[in-house]
């Protein structure tokens, strides 16, 4: 058996290692079973901001590896300038959160 710090650490030792946080973001939605407001009580009063955080994030990262996958594709850039569009657009719904 794997342990998570041990599959952590092989990511961040992967030529992928920019993407490492990705591992957190699976492992925190694989962890909790149901998002709702019974579930959320337990978690704490911040889990909901916490939850919205770690989809955003997630979606962000989800556009890279499309991005990285079109790019396998097509050697077209309109592929990847609209991507990065819409991941500014993503990380503008962080920045207005607070």
């Amino acid at each position: 058996m794997l342990s998570e710090k041990y599959k952590f650490n092989k990511i961040l030792k992967s030529p992928f290692n920019q993407y490492a946080d990705i591992f957190f973001y699976y492992k925190y939605f694989s962890q909790q079973y149901h998002f709702s407001d019974h579930s959320n009580l337990h978690a704490g009063e911040n889990s909901k901001d916490e939850n919205y955080h770690a989809l955003v994030w997630t979606i962000f990262r989800i556009m890279d590896v499309i991005s990285m996958q079109l790019n396998l594709l097509s050697k077209e850039e309109k592929f990847s300038e609209l991507i990065k569009a819409l991941q500014m657009q993503i990380e503008s719904c962080l920045s207005s959160e607070n």
